[in-house]
């Protein structure tokens, strides 16, 4: 899919007053386990797995009336400003994950091979795939952390080239779900960000 543009970036912070630092500290006093990596085993499933070659990152999970009130305008904001226009309707649950020192993830794309299926465990998932991804930045580069820098590559999307993102804190950048990407490896201190997937109806 040809785009003019692959990504849409508020490089300053969007939110409301103080969100980065309310939803930080939320998202520090919950429970963290590994992240995962996606595998695909047969159409309409998805089975997800350790992979430490690919992804070595700590994950956790915040669903808040707060976040998705913030967010979601600025979704619908980018959404149109970069001229896709896509529809979409629904948010997965929210990441929240934390990259300490030699943590990253590897070139991936966020899309999903089918919709998902009937039997998921929520009806407002049914049928859709991932659209548009967010990442909100809640570190302070070269203060908070060094290395970790997001690099999209749009060689497999139509576009060209590959080009390394200068985020800082509370900067949110939005993008096609199908666009190649990484976290590369921090080399200091500790990275924190929102993750955020939204959910619309197949292409055709």
């Amino acid at each position: 899919m040809n785009l003019k543009n692959y990504f849409w970036l508020f490089k300053e912070d969007p939110f409301q007053k103080n969100f980065i630092t309310d939803i930080k500290k939320e998202g520090l006093s919950l429970r963290k386990k590994q992240g995962l990596v996606g595998q695909p085993k047969h159409p309409g499933k998805l089975f997800a797995a350790k992979n430490f070659k690919q992804r070595k990152a700590k994950v956790s999970w915040i669903n808040s009336p707060l976040l998705y009130g913030n967010i979601n305008p600025t979704i619908h904001k980018a959404n149109a400003n970069a001229g896709w226009n896509f529809q979409w309707d629904w948010n997965e649950s929210v990441q929240f994950t934390e990259y300490k020192k030699n943590d990253f993830y590897d070139w991936h794309i966020d899309s999903i091979p089918e919709p998902y299926p009937q039997n998921y465990k929520s009806k407002d998932y049914v049928g859709k795939i991932r659209k548009l991804s967010s990442v909100v930045l809640l570190s302070e580069p070269g203060k908070d952390f060094e290395g970790g820098e997001l690099e999209m590559d749009f060689n497999t999307c139509g576009g060209q080239g590959k080009q390394i993102i200068d985020l800082k804190k509370g900067s949110c950048i939005i993008f096609p779900s199908f666009v190649k990407h990484r976290v590369k490896p921090v080399t200091k201190g500790t990275r924190h960000t929102l993750v955020l997937w939204h959910l619309g109806y197949p292409w055709c």
